[in-house]
């Protein structure tokens, strides 16, 4: 049996994709990956049993939207060759962008054959984007949510699972809390992602700015957000907020 997997990111930052690797594997599946490499930068290496196809095209996540179409509409070029390669007995097709820019032949084709990954809404807002979300739901054969949350974005299906965004090696790590001393006079904030939203991360520094029972870490893609609230922080020589890679 052979299994699709399609990814809009580069590998490092969907920890969940290796959730689907190993239950596929022990399934017997072969698997193939499609993803994009947007960045360029090293990436998390594959299980040995993943074969890869890389869709390559360094992207800027915050620039304007228009300025991704043409990407987006290579990046579904090159996907539609993957998935027409070969007759695939399960596709998986991660973040909802992508799953609504194939949603014609994954319907047509592989009705009640695809798995949808749910991460995140995205433009839901719009109704004709909304119903074809919810078509995609009631096609697949099983469709996974990041969070109970998000359920109140799809319909209501008996095939919509909550699958959180964790490995099942993260699990072995529940009593490392209870190891170490947590007493502390400081609260320490962390934001793992695309950093955005510079309005509002500026304003909620200002109001811990050099406090010192307050430490905030972003980890993230560093592009425009990112580098306008360092240049904000060196600035005002504020020393409790630091930008990891």
């Amino acid at each position: 049996m052979r299994a699709l997997i399609i990814a809009g990111a580069n590998i490092r930052l969907m920890p969940y994709l290796f959730g689907y690797f190993e239950q596929l594997s022990k399934l017997k599946y072969d698997i193939m990956l499609f993803y994009w490499d947007r960045d360029g930068l090293k990436d998390r290496p594959l299980p040995k049993d993943v074969k890869s196809i890389c869709f390559r095209k360094n992207m800027k996540n915050e620039i304007p939207k228009f300025l991704k179409i043409n990407n987006f509409k290579e990046y579904r070029k090159e996907a539609l060759k993957v998935i027409k390669s070969e007759q695939w007995d399960r596709i998986v097709v991660c973040d909802t962008q992508f799953v609504v820019l194939l949603s014609d032949i994954l319907i047509k084709k592989y009705k009640k054959k695809y798995i949808f990954d749910y991460r995140d809404p995205s433009y839901e807002k719009f109704g004709f984007y909304k119903k074809r979300v919810a078509k995609v739901v009631s096609n697949s054969k099983a469709t996974f949510v990041s969070s109970d949350a998000y359920r109140a974005y799809l319909p209501k299906y008996n095939h919509i699972y909550t699958n959180h965004n964790i490995t099942i090696k993260d699990l072995n790590h529940r009593k490392v809390r209870k190891i170490y001393n947590r007493e502390t006079n400081k609260i320490r904030i962390s934001f793992w992602g695309c950093i955005r939203d510079k309005e509002v991360n500026l304003s909620f520094i200002q109001e811990i700015a050099n406090d010192s029972r307050f430490e905030i870490n972003y980890y993230g893609t560093i592009e425009k957000t990112a580098e306008a609230i360092r240049t904000y922080c060196n600035n005002n020589s504020i020393n409790n907020v630091h930008i990891h890679k």
